[in-house]
């Protein structure tokens, strides 16, 4: 199985892009799409997935969601809200 360690590695190689604000948002979510899930992703039909497993690769995506979008730090509570605001939005800008 890939580590999550691999799509991070992914994932600060478009910090510039992520930080940037003459990037739209659309594009730097086809861009997250397109590296970044596809490595997550990567033999994902062939591995026998623990719920465990599951949950990790969940929540390695949360938190590349949440820095692309730049909602990181501040309270547990605020962080629960944001990831809400996530799944409800699926990407929808």
């Amino acid at each position: 199985m890939l580590t999550i360690g691999k799509v991070a590695s992914v994932f600060g190689g478009l910090v510039n892009i992520w930080k940037s604000k003459n990037i739209s948002l659309a594009t730097k979510i086809r861009l997250y799409e397109s590296p970044v899930i596809s490595t997550l992703l990567y033999g994902v039909e062939s591995w026998p997935l623990s719920v465990t497993q599951m949950k990790k690769l969940e929540a390695a995506h949360r938190k590349f969601q949440r820095r692309l979008l730049g909602l990181h730090g501040g309270t547990r509570s605020e962080t629960k809200m944001s990831e809400t605001k996530l799944v409800q939005g699926n990407w929808k800008i």
